[in-house]
């Protein structure tokens, strides 16, 4: 059986940019595979504006919104998110991400598998660069950090 991998976007108020991440996730291999949680933190919003969000992605039985409803900011947001993806969802892997993040690896999910088989990370970070300029914003280690070196890096 394949895994579930669940996206948990975080989304506030610029549905152009959660457009684009949601089009990019969707154009990946395996989307049979693939949930899109699109968490709304925009709780000033009116639930007119708020329903809009719902609306867009309702036939799209891939794509859930969850809507955020007390003031917790970000960290609250994609731990809704995160919950969801698990709980309802079932999710294996589970990737949380802004909604300005476009993913133009169409074997992204396959990539993220297969370094998971490899070297059994529980946590893993993209090298994320920018698309305009190739500018690096958190360049890669060259290889896995060991568990004590990961133990000692959280206790500092």
């Amino acid at each position: 059986m394949e895994p579930i991998v669940s996206f948990v976007i975080l989304h506030y108020r610029d549905i152009k940019s959660t457009d684009a991440c949601v089009r990019s996730i969707l154009q990946m291999d395996g989307r049979q595979y693939i949930r899109i949680v699109i968490v709304d933190n925009d709780i000033q919003a009116t639930e007119e504006e708020r329903s809009r969000l719902a609306e867009r992605y309702k036939k799209h039985p891939a794509v859930t919104v969850v809507f955020v409803r007390e003031n917790g900011g970000f960290s609250y947001g994609n731990n809704q998110g995160y919950c969801f993806a698990r709980e309802k969802q079932k999710a294996s892997f589970i990737i949380v991400t802004n909604n300005d993040i476009v993913f133009p690896q169409k074997n992204f999910v396959d990539l993220m598998i297969n370094c998971y088989r490899k070297n059994r990370c529980h946590v893993m970070g993209p090298d994320i660069v920018q698309q305009h300029t190739g500018v690096h914003q958190n360049p890669m280690a060259e290889r896995v950090r060991t568990a004590e070196e990961a133990v000692y890096t959280i206790r500092m």
